[in-house]
């Protein structure tokens, strides 16, 4: 069975995601996408110690990285915790909200 790294997890879902932002224009598939391979580059910056997009985006805000996150993660959660609030509703993403966190990923 072959194998794969968390870096080789992040890159495919990067990759699907550019392909349905430019191509199918899905922004909820994209956001979910970007932001799921952007978690885990930025998981493995921190541990290695590279340099983090993330941190830099909320240095330049005035923020915390936690604060940048829980920004990013309302749509991420929104359509993910069906369990929390079945009938929630949100605002609907758009191609412009995708470009962010495709370039943060």
């Amino acid at each position: 069975m072959a194998t794969i790294t968390k870096l080789d997890a992040a890159r495919r879902q990067l990759l699907a995601a550019i392909h349905l932002h430019w191509f199918f224009i899905e922004p909820i598939a994209v956001y979910q996408l970007a932001t799921n391979a952007s978690e885990i580059c930025d998981a493995i910056l921190k541990k290695s110690g590279g340099t983090r997009i993330k941190q830099h985006v909320a240095e330049q805000q005035g923020w915390e990285i936690g604060q940048l996150n829980a920004l990013i993660n309302v749509a991420r959660n929104f359509s993910k915790h069906a369990d929390r609030d079945p009938e929630a509703e949100t605002e609907d993403l758009v191609f412009e909200d995708c470009n962010g966190v495709i370039l943060t990923a």
